[in-house]
């Protein structure tokens, strides 16, 4: 992936975007100008800001998502999300077409295809909870990346779109026990690009600079575990710390020295990956290496 971009807005209106595949924004000369440079293909990182337009509802600044760029961006002359027909004004009139999406919080009590006009406000409230439930803090995402790497800078939220460093995109798309969209189909290029993304943030660093990546991760305060259908148990693991734990034991199993590669769709070079916890997650033990 050539780039990737922090899109910025409310989260009611990321509701919109959502169910429409689409996001839009301003006219802001700064703001154009990045909108200009964005590519099919480029990652997009959901950024739902504290603003809201509705009281009473407890949001946080934080990421609910990402997705791609399935198509060249353009301009619409239509009014597509709520303070646009409040206003009778094209506010985000520069838009950026979305690929499949994947939400951190689960997305199948969200009504993304009525539009927010039609719904309530104690709707879109419930609604805004839902989508940041388990979504990441903007706070949580910097802690990780300055335990990483302490010169880091916080991450640029004084505008609707900014290039976002490649520490902090390869903690958030690491982190993929994530939700596909209700109606979206998996994209295994897209998948294996993501992979190819956190292969090679580990083999590029140094074994040193590896193991203090490692080291450093703690999620403890995430929840271990999702129950599907009412029924299924499923853990929840880091996609990012599996990739940078498999890479340190160089893809080999520790126990039998098991190792296989395998050529993705893309072209490049993958691993099969099983890790397992010496310590189970369910007695509260997370990725800690």
């Amino acid at each position: 992936m050539a780039n990737t971009w922090l899109l910025s807005g409310l989260p009611e209106n990321w509701i919109t975007a959502m169910g429409m595949h689409y996001w839009g924004v301003n006219t802001q000369k700064q703001t154009v100008g990045y909108w200009q440079q964005i590519r099919p293909g480029d990652l997009i990182v959901f950024h739902a800001t504290i603003k809201t337009g509705y009281k009473k509802v407890a949001t946080k600044s934080c990421i609910v998502g990402f997705s791609y760029v399935r198509a060249p961006v353009f301009t619409k002359d239509e009014y597509w999300w709520i303070q646009e027909h409040d206003e009778d004004h094209n506010k985000w009139p520069h838009i950026v077409p979305l690929g499949p999406i994947y939400t951190f919080s689960s997305p199948s009590d969200i009504l993304f295809d009525i539009p927010l006009w039609k719904k309530s406000d104690d709707t879109i409230r419930k609604e805004i909870l839902l989508l940041e439930e388990q979504a990441l803090s903007i706070d949580q995402i910097q802690q990780e990346a300055k335990a990483i790497d302490p010169a880091i800078p916080n991450i640029f939220l004084r505008g609707s779109i900014f290039p976002l460093r490649d520490l902090y995109k390869s903690l958030v798309i690491g982190k993929r026990d994530k939700f596909l969209l209700p109606g979206d189909s998996h994209d295994p290029l897209f998948m294996d690009d993501l992979d190819t993304v956190l292969i090679h943030e580990a083999t590029e660093d140094t074994s040193t600079k590896l193991l203090e990546k490692i080291r450093a991760f703690d999620n403890s305060n995430k929840p271990s575990h999702k129950t599907e259908k009412r029924e299924r148990k499923v853990r929840l693991d880091d996609e990012g710390q599996k990739k940078r734990v498999a890479a340190i034991e160089k893809y080999t199993c520790q126990v039998c020295g098991f190792k296989e590669s395998y050529i993705k769709k893309n072209g490049n070079r993958g691993y099969i990956i099983d890790i397992d916890h010496i310590n189970p997650k369910e007695d509260k033990n997370n990725e800690h290496y």
